[in-house]
C-alpha cells in the first residue's frame, strides 16, 4: 500500500458498457481487464493463478442483490495481456510518427 508501481490504466467508454485494462509489473506481470460486472485476471506468478482456479467458482460469484449487479472474477490468459499490450505499442508508434 502507499507504494508508486510501474503499469498502465486504459479507461473505455462503450455502449454496452465502460470497461478497463490494468497492467502492473513491478516485478511479476499482473493484467486485470473488466467488463459487464467480470473481472479477468492473469498473472505470471503461478500461485496466484492457482489460488483463482483453486476457489470453487460459486465463491467466485456475488449475485445481483439491493440494486447492485451482479459480479464475477474469472482468470484470462497470457495472450490476452499480450494483446493489450500489443495494442499499446500501436498507439505509441503512431504517436511517435507525428
Amino acid at each position: 500500500v502507499h507504494r508508486y508501481v510501474e503499469g498502465v490504466l486504459e479507461l473505455r467508454k462503450r455502449r454496452g458498457g465502460d470497461e478497463f485494462s490494468l497492467y502492473l509489473n513491478p516485478n511479476l506481470e499482473h493484467y486485470f481487464f473488466f467488463k459487464r460486472n467480470v473481472l479477468r485476471f492473469y498473472s505470471t506468478e503461478k500461485s496466484y493463478m492457482d489460488a483463482i482456479l483453486a476457489t470453487d467458482t460459486k465463491k467466485r460469484s456475488l449475485p445481483a442483490k439491493d440494486g447492485l449487479p451482479y459480479y464475477t472474477y474469472v482468470t484470462t490468459t497470457r495472450g490476452n495481456m499480450k494483446r493489450f499490450l500489443d495494442g499499446l505499442e500501436e498507439i505509441i508508434d503512431s504517436e511517435d510518427e507525428k
